[in-house]
């Protein structure tokens, strides 16, 4: 196997992603704490815009993974530039260091934490690139972590509710085998994301939160951060993008961070109340859209406009996946989930049902 096709490997769903060429460039490399830093890696990268020798494949516009000796690599911030990005405070392509060193720090204490249960971390620090280029009288940088996985949890939000759809319009509603689904899928998923938010916690940091403003703040929480990745006889979910985890945490940012986690995790939840008390397949998809996007036409449902048919929606604290999470949180060893949950998930979760 090829270095590249052993990146390719580790992605949950297959297939294949575009690549990235890569070129040496000015700069030093910083080796985290006692973290060896692989052959690679000995002189600074940054993205091509021509075709290399060095070649990974792209995980996000500023990302590239590669594989070296084996072990499969994330490199984030590979285009070193001085230019503001949309986000306040970040620069287009990179990272500025104290970002940087904010991902590899939450990154380490995720990875002590999950040792201690023998978890295997999603992230392992290695080091980082420091580039030649300044963003706002600091230099810019790109993280380079191993890791284990890069598909995202928002990937299976459309296929678990299509499958629970059509669950719903086979008459395929029997409470037991609901409560199969929760406990082998969605509880799990709870449990994971407890587990890692805790190992966050347990180092007195977020997951990725800054107000720069008092209504809502730059974040990095949400689905789109929460990977899956192989683990002993099966899958893990685990927590990435932490360049604004940071200590000491407000109750404000604490607070915040921890009721959109609910949020989140509500879809898998709810969706089954639904398939389970629901008078209409449709109630489900309403919910869903409600809790992801809050689209719901709230004016019109004052008016009477009901549009979870009867149904009441569930209670969050009442959920189990919450329940699995706040477990998680207090240290509670997450089960691998069955792969075929992600990648086959209309056969699978409809032959339980069935």
């Amino acid at each position: 196997m090829t270095e590249l096709e052993a990146v390719n490997d580790i992605f949950i769903f297959g297939g294949s992603r575009s690549p990235v060429y890569l070129e040496p460039t000015n700069g030093k490399v910083v080796p985290y704490g006692i973290n060896g830093i692989p052959p690679t890696f000995k002189i600074p990268l940054k993205k091509s815009g021509t075709v290399t020798s060095i070649r990974g494949v792209a995980s996000g516009d500023r990302t590239a993974l590669m594989g070296s000796q084996n072990k499969r690599y994330k490199l984030k911030g590979i285009i070193p530039s001085n230019n503001g990005y949309e986000e306040e405070d970040v620069p287009y392509g990179c990272l500025k260091e104290t970002a940087c060193l904010r991902e590899l720090n939450a990154a380490q204490a995720m990875t002590d934490f999950g040792l201690k249960k023998e978890i295997p971390s999603p992230l392992k620090p290695v080091g980082h690139f420091q580039y030649k280029t300044f963003f706002q009288d600091e230099r810019v940088s790109c993280c380079v972590e191993e890791v284990k996985g890069d598909d995202r949890l928002e990937q299976c939000h459309g296929k678990f509710l299509s499958t629970l759809e059509e669950a719903f319009r086979r008459g395929y509603r029997n409470k037991e085998k609901i409560s199969e689904v929760r406990e082998q899928f969605t509880n799990r998923i709870g449990n994971w994301m407890g587990f890692w938010y805790g190992a966050l916690e347990n180092a007195n940091l977020c997951w990725g939160s800054i107000f720069y403003h008092p209504i809502a703040p730059q974040t990095n929480v949400g689905s789109h951060n929460i990977v899956l990745y192989a683990v002993d006889r099966g899958v893990g979910v685990g927590l990435v993008d932490l360049d604004k985890s940071h200590k000491d945490p407000s109750e404000k940012v604490r607070n915040w961070e921890l009721d959109h986690i609910r949020k989140e995790l509500s879809l898998y939840d709810g969706t089954l109340h639904f398939l389970e008390n629901g008078t209409k397949a449709e109630a489900m998809r309403n919910y869903f859209i409600h809790q992801l996007a809050a689209s719901i036409n709230l004016q019109a449902f004052r008016k009477g406009f009901d549009p979870f048919y009867g149904t009441s929606p569930p209670e969050e604290g009442e959920m189990e996946i919450i329940k699995c999470f706040e477990e998680g949180r207090r240290g509670v060893k997450p089960l691998p989930i069955e792969k075929d949950f992600f990648t086959n998930p209309e056969e699978k979760i409809i032959g339980i049902l069935k």
